[in-house]
């Protein structure tokens, strides 16, 4: 059984350094042992990244942050305010179970990933103004 991944895409970021989140969980491979990269193991959270990364990537692994709770962190150098980001994550648990999370939820290999990214791209200053219309409604009645 592979790794559960609980992930929330990223469609825009106001910081030049862009941090996502991702809630790992496992029946074989503890957080600890996906945190460490020192201990031998297959398990490994990886997020690849760049401005087409069917074609060309970057790969950054995942720290734990609190419990199952784990961040990947994409350099300023890669979030341009010119660009769109795209991304994708890979878990393998100590098994050699693997988890693809990107926009295509049957994906299985990163040629799959690679060809159906997440992406998001980074606002400016000038750019963050944003409306919201609607009706807000309590128990069916408008308020």
């Amino acid at each position: 059984m592979p790794p559960f991944v609980d992930h929330m895409p990223v469609t825009y970021t106001l910081a030049a350094t862009a941090t996502l989140y991702a809630q790992l969980f496992d029946e074989q491979t503890t957080a600890a042992q996906f945190a460490s990269t020192t201990d031998g193991g297959a398990e490994a959270a990886l997020l690849y990244y760049g401005a087409n990364v069917a074609t060309s990537f970057s790969t950054t692994s995942a720290a734990q942050s609190v419990g199952d709770l784990f961040t990947f962190t994409i350099p300023s150098s890669t979030v341009n305010a010119a660009t769109t980001t795209q991304y994708y994550i890979v878990v393998n648990d100590r098994l050699n179970n693997t988890k693809y999370v990107c926009n295509n939820p049957n994906a299985t290999a990163t040629s799959t990933c690679g060809a159906s990214p997440f992406s998001f791209t980074r606002l400016t200053a000038a750019s963050t103004t944003r409306s919201v219309s609607g009706t807000i409604r309590a128990n069916g009645a408008g308020l």
